[in-house]
This record gives C-alpha cells, sequence and structure tokens, in this order.
C-alpha cells in the first residue's frame, strides 16, 4: 500500500473502516426506518424515523412529522445519544486520517485519542439502540435504520482495534531514536 506514506497496513484498513462506519451511521441516523409496522390485512402500515414517519395505512403513503404517539422519551434519548456520537465520530475520523496521512501526527497520545473515541462513539449507538429497541410498541419491530447503526458501531470498534499494533509500534520507533539505534 504505497499511499500514506509509512503508515502501517492496520491503520490504512482501520481508516478504511472508520470511514465506512461513519458512512453506515449517518445513512442509519437519517434515514426513517427505525420501526415498522404491517399488519397482514395491511391496515396499518407504519414506518418511524427519529425525525419522520411514513403512513401507508390510508393506502397512499404520506411522509409527515412524528405523530405525538411516537415521540416518547426513549426517543429523545435515542436521538440525544446520537447526537453525540456524530460529535465524537465525524471529528474522530478526520484526526484518524491525519494519523495515517501525516508522518508527523503518529503519536502515541492519537492513537489512544482516535481508539477511545472510536469506542467511546460505539457504546452510545449501542445504548441508544438499546434504549430506543425497549420503547418498541409491542405491534412494531425494529427495522433498517436500527441494523445500519449497529453495524456501524462494531465498525468503529474494529477500527478503534486496528491501532492496537500502531501502539507497540511507535513504541519501539520512539525507544530505538531515544536509545541513538
Amino acid at each position: 500500500m504505497p499511499y500514506c506514506g509509512t503508515a502501517t497496513k492496520w491503520s490504512k484498513i482501520g481508516l478504511v473502516t472508520q470511514y465506512i462506519g461513519l458512512a453506515l451511521f449517518l445513512s442509519g441516523f437519517g434515514t426513517i426506518g427505525w420501526m415498522a409496522t404491517l399488519t397482514v390485512q395491511n391496515t396499518k402500515d407504519i414506518i418511524v424515523g427519529l425525525f419522520r414517519m411514513i403512513d401507508c395505512s390510508t393506502g397512499s403513503c404520506s411522509t409527515q412529522d412524528i405523530s405525538t404517539d411516537y415521540e416518547n422519551s426513549a426517543r429523545d434519548s435515542t436521538l440525544g445519544l446520537m447526537c453525540v456520537v456524530i460529535v465524537a465520530a465525524v471529528p474522530t475520523t478526520v484526526i484518524y486520517s491525519i494519523y495515517v496521512a501525516t508522518e508527523a501526527a503518529r503519536y502515541r497520545c492519537m492513537i489512544l485519542t482516535i481508539m477511545c473515541f472510536t469506542f467511546f462513539a460505539a457504546l452510545f449507538i449501542l445504548i441508544g439502540v438499546a434504549v430506543y429497541a425497549t420503547s418498541v410498541p409491542t405491534d412494531f419491530y425494529a427495522s433498517y435504520s436500527v441494523g445500519l447503526v449497529t453495524i456501524a458501531s462494531f465498525l468503529f470498534i474494529c477500527a478503534g482495534c486496528m491501532l492496537i499494533p500502531d501502539i507497540k509500534n511507535i513504541y519501539n520507533i520512539h525507544h530505538s531514536i531515544a536509545l541513538g539505534t
């Protein structure tokens, strides 16, 4: 991999994983499919997201703001947690890119910062999904957006774990420079 200079293969793969995770998270966060229901007689066909919902129960589908039936504290908590994840994941992805692309940015504290924030983002995604899943009404089921953000959390964890070999490499490089070898 000639790109990004002397960065390790693991950090380059981790950066790609981080970008894919961020794309999946943003897709899941912004789409309407957080929970859905469809009855056998098609009398109730509703898809609810964090911001909007689609109601096809009347025969024609209409996108509208979330009705008060689906606005609850669990949805608000999940929305808040997902906003915190955006605040953590976007700058972390930028910092990760700088770490991989720039030789001067490869320090142990940079690795630990990236790892902590990726794990922090993944944890908050999983907490948000758990809070949302426990509040889904009995006639609804979790839909594809929940799956997207859950996959994104596992990709964030993988991206953070892929920097573990760099911690040892950074230590060896700085140790050999200090010894003059």
